[in-house]
């Protein structure tokens, strides 16, 4: 599927987040064949290997298009070639940058149907989410089982076009906090509230009932694209966001 984007301007040449800044990129995945040879030129071996374990060709192109622009970018912050950069895990599995010094860029990244997002920042730790707003069949069910029940009855009592925006709203919101953390699914995103209405601006409401934790994070809406949501989380307040858009070219 190919994405539209919109709002989001191009990026200037050689630009990259200050100490203060987060950049966020939206990158459209759907590539010419040309193109993503060249990124999976980029990749290193075990990267290559990944890639060739993806048995469908679309979802293959879009591994190597996402992890090849993610070195681009990197490389471009760091002053290096992209196939330079080398990453390693958190113990909990969270890539990172490799070295035994902290890394002077965090990141994450997230892609769903055709589009990727990219948090760039030497602020701290950093989650995004990203999720095209779609049918299918048990968004109830999946409410009730990851939502706290405040949020699953404000759902609940939504008309079916407003449930289904408000679920991918709550669920990118909850992904992007348990990413900034490094904790994953199993973690629970049951044990973290967020705000949920259009009214409300973005933020963590608790965490296992915690408000002064919750109120240590900051949550960010993001809209990349036509029929998309996003969701940035960090550990920080006092910083400024700035969103690009990723030339096709």
């Amino acid at each position: 599927m190919t994405a539209t984007l919109h709002d989001w301007p191009v990026a200037p040449a050689g630009v990259k987040p200050a100490a203060d800044e987060v950049h966020v990129w939206a990158v459209g995945l759907d590539r010419p064949a040309e193109e993503v040879a060249e990124l999976a030129g980029f990749l290193s071996d075990e990267e290559q290997g990944r890639a060739a374990k993806f048995r469908h060709a679309p979802s293959r192109h879009e591994f190597i298009v996402a992890r090849g622009l993610l070195r681009v970018l990197l490389g471009e912050c760091l002053d290096m070639d992209p196939r330079e950069v080398r990453f390693s895990q958190t113990a909990r599995g969270k890539p990172r940058l490799a070295g035994p010094e902290p890394a002077a860029v965090r990141f994450n990244v997230s892609h769903s149907h055709g589009l990727a997002l990219v948090a760039l920042t030497g602020r701290c730790e950093v989650g995004v989410d990203l999720e095209r707003v779609r049918p299918f069949s048990d968004e109830m069910g999946l409410a009730d089982r990851f939502f706290t029940p405040r949020e699953a009855d404000a759902l609940r009592a939504l008309d079916a076009a407003g449930r289904l925006e408000t679920f991918f709203r709550l669920w990118t919101r909850k992904e992007a906090y348990l990413k900034a953390h490094g904790l994953g699914l199993s973690c629970g995103l049951e044990r973290v509230e967020v705000s949920h209405t259009l009214e409300d601006p973005a933020h963590v409401v608790h965490i296992d009932g915690d408000r002064r934790e919750a109120a240590r994070w900051s949550l960010r809406t993001l809209a990349p694209a036509a029929g998309y949501v996003g969701a940035l989380a960090l550990q920080a307040h006092d910083y400024r966001l700035f969103c690009w858009r990723l030339a096709d070219a």
